[in-house]
């Protein structure tokens, strides 16, 4: 989170990448920056995919984390409910615990994975550091946010219990909720557009600027959302005392102004008996090739063909331009 104090950063190029799995809509797509942008066009003019960093790259480009915090925000030890998704020691996304082994996240946070395995949750203000470590036993991507990238919901079920106490999330409609209500952010990304330090929790109230039927959003030029911030909590006071009224999903590429968040009334049912079933097939099949590991961005296949060649080199350059300054995913 960047403090509001401080001044906004320049906005820097961005362009999604084009090897996350397929059928994902463009906007569900990750950013990178130059000289990876310069790379990923070159890598299109000679025919090959826009590829996703490795590991091993985004750990030397990023102190070993792939995202980066709530901006404008301070530190908090509070909030211990909130933590920090892994894979392979590399940081992915925040997500909430809800119940004592459950969580809910982005679903674009998960979605680049097969299987469960490999993913941990970490506990603490300090995740990279925490000893506090639980492997993720399942995840669960709502079946209908590959054709309606505004359902932005997932899960993660636990091998044992969280040692933390859940946070409910919210099932009443919030038909009272109006345009300059507050809610609070938590999430573990960067201070600020090229903060490179480790993931820290930190908090940050903003008013809402928008209310959707399955969308909260904000504009503040001084503190909301960056990159690592997805799958974090948009917390809401009611009655009961706090609850997770949305999770976070996306924001500015310079994370200054716009943010959003997916509501969680709308998809109460589902959070309550997530039914594996509802997931089309082919969510996660990867047996048809050797594609990248989609650990960001989007498949280089044709929506619907897994295996599919590449695309044109000048389409690919051409939808690459286009997506400078696009809304991004937080992860």
């Amino acid at each position: 989170m960047r403090a509001p104090n401080e001044p906004l950063h320049k906005r820097e190029w961005a362009i999604e990448e084009t090897t996350q799995r397929v059928d994902c809509p463009w906007m569900q797509c990750h950013l990178i920056r130059p000289p990876a942008m310069l790379a990923g066009l070159l890598a299109a003019l000679s025919g090959g995919c826009l590829t996703a960093p490795g590991a091993d790259t985004v750990s030397e480009n990023m102190g070993g984390d792939t995202s980066l915090a709530i901006v404008g925000g301070d530190a908090t030890d509070a909030f211990a409910e909130v933590a920090a998704v892994y894979w392979s020691d590399v940081f992915q996304c925040s997500a909430v615990v809800v119940e004592p082994d459950l969580l809910i996240t982005a679903a674009h946070c998960l979605e680049a994975f097969p299987d469960e395995g490999g993913l941990e949750v970490r506990f603490g203000t300090h995740p990279r550091t925490s000893t506090d470590r639980i492997p993720v036993a399942s995840i669960h991507i709502h079946p209908d946010f590959r054709s309606d990238a505004s359902v932005d919901i997932g899960l993660l079920r636990l091998t044992s219990t969280a040692p933390v106490s859940p946070v409910p999330w919210n099932e009443e409609e919030l038909s009272d909720l109006q345009v300059g209500d507050l809610v609070t952010l938590v999430g573990f990304g960067h201070s600020h557009s090229g903060d490179e330090g480790p993931p820290i929790r930190r908090q940050v109230s903003v008013s809402l600027a928008e209310v959707r039927p399955t969308s909260l959003s904000w504009a503040d030029p001084d503190r909301g959302l960056c990159e690592g911030d997805s799958g974090g909590p948009a917390y809401l006071s009611m009655g009961s005392g706090l609850v997770v009224a949305g999770v976070l999903r996306e924001g500015e590429p310079d994370c200054s102004g716009w943010g959003a968040a997916t509501r969680t009334d709308p998809f109460a049912t589902w959070l309550a008996e997530p039914d594996e079933s509802e997931v089309p097939e082919d969510a996660f099949d990867d047996s048809e090739d050797e594609a990248l590991p989609a650990t960001h961005g989007c498949a280089c296949a044709l929506p619907g063909q897994r295996g599919a060649k590449p695309m044109s080199p000048w389409l690919a350059l051409m939808m690459g331009i286009g997506a400078v300054f696009r809304r991004q995913r937080l992860t």
